[in-house]
Parts: C-alpha cells; sequence; structure tokens
C-alpha cells in the first residue's frame, strides 16, 4: 500500500484520519494504524474510502494495489494473445 499516497489525497481532499474513521465506521487509532500499512485495510472499507475521496480506479490500484492490479490485467491480456 502507499501509504503516503493515500495520506496526500486524504488532506488534499479536507479529510483527517478522525473524519475517515468515523465514515468507515472504526476507531481513529485503528484507521490510523491502517494507513501506516500495519493492517491491511479490506475490501468494503477501500469501496469506502474511494467513494469518500473520489478516488479513480488508478488511484485505488496506485494507493491500495501498488499497481498490481494493471500488472495482472496486462499479464492475462498477454497470455490470451
Amino acid at each position: 500500500m502507499n501509504t503516503n499516497k493515500l495520506k496526500a489525497v486524504r488532506i488534499e481532499k479536507g479529510h483527517t484520519q478522525k473524519s475517515l474513521a468515523r465514515i468507515i465506521g472504526m476507531s481513529e487509532k485503528t484507521y490510523n494504524r491502517k494507513e501506516l500499512g500495519l493492517i491491511e485495510f479490506t475490501g468494503k472499507e477501500i469501496l469506502i474510502i474511494s467513494n469518500t475521496l473520489n478516488l479513480t480506479m488508478d488511484m485505488v490500484n496506485e494507493i491500495f494495489f501498488e499497481n498490481k492490479l494493471t500488472k495482472c490485467i496486462s499479464e492475462n491480456t498477454a497470455r490470451q494473445a
């Protein structure tokens, strides 16, 4: 997970860790640990964050999956060709 990118986008969109934690329904401490990369976000939490911060699919891929989704899609497309 790209923790620095998530933090930057969160701040840019005017959210604090506390505000996102409240929206997701978790404690600020838990959110902090997730944003630091100590605990993984669940798929549902990623969806809530992406909707709240208006993230594009590319941004979700970059922040939460370190561009592994793009690589996976590219490899599958190459195999099918």
